[in-house]
């Protein structure tokens, strides 16, 4: 909770709190788990994947549809075949 406090541009995010839990379970202290959760978020630009309404994740799906229609087109073909999608888990 302290680092959805300390991150505001995001707040809590669903899943945050698997991240903290296996850090926890490596035996990290919390303040360690804390400076590690903000360096992924605010370093990495981490942060921007869950800021609300995921425009990167969405950015990231559509390179990922161009990139297998290109490159893995059975992919692609299998994929329609089976009524599935690359884009299932984006939130459109």
């Amino acid at each position: 909770m302290a680092v959805s406090n300390s991150v505001p541009k995001i707040g809590y995010v669903q899943g945050m709190n698997v991240l903290a839990a296996l850090f926890l379970a490596t035996k990290l202290k919390d303040s360690e788990v804390y400076w590690l959760l903000r360096y992924i978020l605010n370093k990495k630009k981490f942060d921007d994947v869950l800021v609300d309404g995921f425009p990167r994740v969405q950015l990231l799906n559509y390179q990922l549809d161009i990139y297998a229609r290109n490159y893995i087109p059975e992919l692609v073909d299998y994929l329609v075949i089976h009524n599935l999608s690359l884009k299932e888990s984006s939130s459109d």
